[in-house]
C-alpha cells in the first residue's frame, strides 16, 4: 500500500507539472520564469520523493538504486541552476545520511551506501551545473546571433533607404521611381484607374547657379523638394527628384483636375519661396516650370512613354515663357 500511494503520489505530480508546463509555454518569454520555477519544484519533491523510498527500502535492503537513478535523471532533464543543484541533491544526501540506520532494522555496515550514495550526490550536482552553464552559454550565443541578424537586416533597410533616397533633396530618387512606376502602371491598368504625373523644372538654374554659387543651388533645390513634399502629404502620392533640377510627383488614382489644382499649388508655394545665400542674402528669384500627363494606363503605352509625354509637356511650359 505504501508502494502504490507512493508511485501513485508520482504520477499525479508529474502529470500536473507536465499539463502545467505545457499550458505555460504557449506563451514561453512571458512565463520564462514561473516555468523555471515549476521545473525547481518538480525536483525538489522528485528528489524528497526518491529519498523517502530509499530509505523506506532500507527496511528490507541497503538498496540505494532509485535515489541514484532519480537524481541522476533530474540532473540531466532539468535546468537547475548551480545553487538549486546543490540545495536540493545535497539536502537529500544529508537526510540520507542522517537517517539511514533509523529505517534499518539491523545494525549495517553503511560505508558502501555513504559513499556510492555521496559519489553520487556529487556527480548530480556537477552534471547539472556543467549542462546549465552550456545551455546559458548557448542561449546568450543564438541571442547574440538573433541580435546580429536584426542589426544585419536593419542596416539592410538603411542601406536600401540611402540607395532609393537623393542624398541632396532627401526625395526618394531615380532608381525607387524605376522600381516603383512598373508595379503602380499596371495596377492602374488592372484597375483602369488613373495615373498622373507632373514633371517640374527650376527656372534658368544654371544662370542661379552662376550667380549665387553652387551651395545656393544647393539650398534652392532642398527648399523646392520640401516646397513639393508639402504640397502632396495630403495626397497618396511620390516625390521623386529626376535628377539636377528635376522633379516628379506621381499622383496614382488621380483625376486630371487633381493634378491641376496641385501644380497650380506647387507654382505659388515656390514663387514665395526665399533662398539664403553664403553671404546672408536672400534670394527670391526661383521659380518652377511643369509639365503634367494624366491618364488610364493602357497596354499600348508604356510608363517610359508616359513620362516622355509630361517631359514634352514641360518644355512647353518653358518656350511659353516659364514659371
Amino acid at each position: 500500500r505504501f508502494y502504490f500511494g507512493m508511485y501513485l503520489g508520482l504520477f499525479a505530480v508529474t502529470l500536473f507539472f507536465f499539463v502545467g508546463t505545457l499550458f505555460l509555454k504557449k506563451r514561453v518569454e512571458k512565463n520564462a520564469a514561473l516555468i523555471q520555477t515549476m521545473a525547481f519544484f518538480y525536483s525538489l519533491l522528485m528528489a524528497l520523493w526518491s529519498t523517502v523510498i530509499t530509505l523506506y527500502d532500507q527496511r528490507a535492503s541497503e538498496n540505494v538504486s532509485v535515489y541514484v537513478i532519480t537524481i541522476l535523471t533530474l540532473a540531466v532533464l532539468v535546468n537547475l541552476k548551480p545553487w538549486q543543484a546543490v540545495m536540493i541533491f545535497g539536502g537529500c544526501q544529508f537526510l540520507l545520511l542522517l537517517l539511514f540506520t533509523t529505517f534499518q532494522r539491523q545494525v549495517v555496515d553503511n560505508r558502501g551506501n555513504y559513499l556510492n550514495t555521496t559519489v553520487m550526490t556529487l556527480l548530480a550536482i556537477v552534471v547539472a551545473t556543467t549542462l546549465y552553464y552550456n545551455k546559458r552559454a548557448s542561449f546568450k550565443d543564438r541571442q547574440l546571433l538573433i541580435a546580429q541578424k536584426e542589426e544585419i537586416v536593419s542596416t539592410n533597410a538603411k542601406l536600401q533607404e540611402l540607395a532609393n533616397t537623393d542624398s541632396l533633396s532627401g526625395l526618394n530618387n531615380r532608381r525607387f521611381m524605376d522600381a516603383l512606376l512598373p508595379v503602380v502602371w499596371n495596377n492602374c491598368m488592372k484597375g483602369k484607374n488613373e495615373l498622373g504625373i507632373a514633371m517640374f523644372d527650376i527656372d534658368h538654374f544654371k544662370e542661379y547657379n552662376d550667380r549665387f554659387g553652387h551651395a545656393t543651388g544647393d539650398r534652392c533645390i532642398q527648399a523646392i523638394a520640401q516646397a513639393l513634399l508639402l504640397e502632396t502629404e495630403s495626397n497618396p502620392s511620390f516625390v521623386i527628384r529626376y535628377g539636377g533640377e528635376e522633379f516628379l510627383i506621381i499622383m496614382p488614382f488621380s483625376e486630371e483636375r487633381e493634378m491641376i489644382q496641385l501644380a497650380e499649388s506647387v507654382l505659388h508655394r515656390v514663387r514665395g519661396l526665399s533662398v539664403t545665400t553664403a553671404d546672408g542674402r536672400i534670394t527670391t528669384s526661383v521659380s518652377i516650370s511643369g509639365g503634367m500627363c494624366s491618364q488610364v494606363p493602357t497596354s499600348d503605352l508604356t510608363w517610359e512613354e508616359w513620362i516622355r509625354r509630361a517631359d514634352k509637356a514641360l518644355y512647353r511650359a518653358k518656350n511659353n515663357g516659364r514659371d
